[in-house]
């Protein structure tokens, strides 16, 4: 709902965007069926604001690190403690997105709660929410940037986390 985004300066192809996820470097506490259900979630979400871009689970990947290799992938390693999760973009020479990879951070617990529309306080403290990292990340395909004032602390690109948030689930 708000005037302002950042963009991150490319945009999606037309049509069908596929992306695999590497279930091998997932933590063995997470399940592949809720796993897949909040990527599902976090994509359609980031999908209704698009006007009807459509993201594809293409099934699984064998890729364990961030690659230029036309495969949009997530999957998880140990990253440094200040990244819960990063996303990388490579673009073609038109500024479309040619390949975007998502690492969740192995370091951190993940957990699975959705966010109630009311408040901000149903996550666990002790761990990090796939889906409001998952949306945040995704964002990042469709082009969209991080934010970092502090008026955009309610959205979804802002660029800042904490463990049990839930906000970044919706636009």
């Amino acid at each position: 709902q708000a005037k302002d985004f950042g963009w991150g300066g490319w945009k999606l192809q037309s049509g069908l965007t596929d992306f695999r996820i590497n279930f091998s470097t997932m933590p063995s506490y997470l399940s592949r069926p809720s796993t897949e259900a909040i990527f599902d979630s976090a994509f359609s979400t980031l999908q209704g604001a698009g006007n009807g871009i459509l993201f594809h689970n293409a099934g699984t990947s064998t890729e364990s690190t961030a690659t230029n290799d036309n495969q949009n992938t997530i999957l998880w390693r140990t990253l440094p403690a200040s990244y819960v999760a990063i996303t990388y973009i490579w673009t073609d020479g038109n500024g479309r997105l040619k390949d975007a990879d998502t690492i969740f951070n192995r370091r951190y617990h993940w957990s699975y709660t959705s966010y109630n529309g009311r408040n901000d306080c149903g996550g666990s403290k002790a761990s990090f929410d796939l889906r409001n990292i998952a949306t945040h990340e995704f964002g990042h395909w469709m082009g969209l940037g991080d934010l970092y004032n502090s008026a955009a602390k309610d959205l979804t690109m802002y660029g800042y986390t904490n463990r049990g948030e839930l906000k970044k689930d919706s636009l």
